[in-house]
């Protein structure tokens, strides 16, 4: 980053009006294409960025980086809510997407953000928007343990039977990792139990998988199916049996080739 780019990022407002008055070139960027409103977005220089919207000529309120991020999303996925508010009054394009396809929804509920989440639902930002791997905000949530912005999604209303493109929903991710808090809202708010994903595994061959005990006794509780076939045990023997073959191939047990790259894992993401 160049002199005003670093004076932005780490909000020294003085410097950079000291930098601008000599002739430094507002529009300048780092290498991923963000710019100064991009910098103090970021890092939740507000005084900055007030100065940037007010007192600069030519600063785009929506330029997107590398990513097509604007400073919006930024603000959202660092949890910057005195930001992300300045902005909405600004008028900023709030249902933006990035190249992932990501909103500013989708990067609060992965990152934990309850306060910036809960501004974005009043927003009235469309809850169950999926990103290109087929994410909603509540996915992220489940996925990355964020049961406090899960609660705040369903009780807005976001469907939480909705699943991604392998056909998980949250309750799978809930059993994957282990989740008991996670487990009793999504089944409090109603989830179907018995749902299966992409390898026809359903939240309980997924508890037992994992040897995750208390979300199996809630799923029981739940009256969950508990004669559901599944092809999850084979699966299992095939990356037990590839793992195997890797350790002998690695102790250089003559005549053993590496065996070929495994594409197929037990239970994938997403």
């Amino acid at each position: 980053m160049n002199a005003l780019l670093l004076s932005a990022w780490f909000g020294h407002l003085r410097v950079l009006q000291i930098l601008v008055t000599a002739g430094a070139k507002i529009n300048c960027q780092n290498k991923n294409g963000r710019n100064l409103l991009h910098c103090a977005a970021q890092r939740g220089h507000i005084r900055v960025i007030e100065f940037i919207m007010e007192d600069l000529e030519d600063v785009q309120l929506d330029k997107k980086d590398k990513m097509d991020r604007t400073a919006f999303h930024l603000a959202a996925e660092n949890g910057q809510l005195e930001v992300v508010d300045f902005l909405i009054r600004l008028g900023c394009a709030c249902r933006i997407k990035d190249k992932e396809k990501n909103t500013a929804l989708h990067l609060a509920a992965k990152n934990g953000h309850a306060e910036v989440l809960q501004k974005l639902i009043d927003v009235g930002m469309n809850l169950d928007e999926k990103n290109t791997e087929g994410l909603s905000a509540l996915h992220l949530a489940a996925e990355n343990g964020h049961h406090g912005c899960m609660k705040l999604l369903l009780e807005a209303g976001c469907d939480v039977n909705i699943q991604t493109q392998k056909k998980m929903t949250c309750l799978h991710y809930a059993a994957q990792n282990g989740y008991e808090i996670m487990a009793r809202i999504l089944i409090d708010a109603g989830i179907h139990t018995d749902t299966l994903n992409y390898q026809n595994a359903s939240a309980m061959h997924i508890a037992v998988l994992q040897n995750h005990p208390a979300i199996v006794k809630l799923l029981i509780d739940a009256e969950c199916d508990l004669d559901i076939p599944d092809n999850v045990r084979l699966l299992f023997l095939i990356n037990k049996l590839y793992g195997f073959m890797l350790l002998i191939h690695d102790l250089h047990v003559p005549n053993v080739k590496r065996p070929p790259v495994l594409h197929h894992r037990v239970i994938g993401p997403h």
